[in-house]
């Protein structure tokens, strides 16, 4: 019996630079993944510490940039790419948090209780 309706997938490699198609920038190709890793989390905040935690990933309560999302979303980006999670929304930099983000959106309201459960300690087997 599964644990949650749609099953998250493993982390992929994004493209690299020589794959992606010429009307395109290679930040575009990692915002889609950014987007499809969002998009795959289940819809409520338990059943996405389950899949988190099935997946091996952990990380550390408030820590925007090292929270168990943000290292779940980052995973098998390229090098360089920064991100932050904070209870309201995910954003995304190319080398330089001081700039404008290439990347923002806002978290589903699951989501964002899941984060919120995570910096309270609810959620201790995600913790390093």
């Amino acid at each position: 019996m599964p644990v949650f309706t749609r099953p998250i997938p493993p982390p992929r490699p994004v493209p690299s630079r020589q794959s992606v198609p010429n009307d395109q920038s290679p930040h575009e190709a990692v915002i889609r993944a950014v987007d499809q890793r969002l998009d795959a989390l289940p819809a409520t905040p338990r059943k996405i510490t389950r899949a988190l935690r099935g997946l091996g990933f952990r990380g550390r309560r408030d820590n925007a940039d090292d929270c168990v999302l943000c290292r779940y979303l980052i995973a098998h980006l390229p090098p360089g790419y920064l991100m932050r999670v904070d209870e309201q929304r995910v954003r995304l930099w190319w080398l330089d948090v001081w700039s404008d983000p290439l990347y923002e959106r806002v978290l589903a309201p699951p989501v964002t209780e899941f984060v919120i459960g995570f910096d309270a300690g609810r959620y201790p087997a995600l913790e390093e």
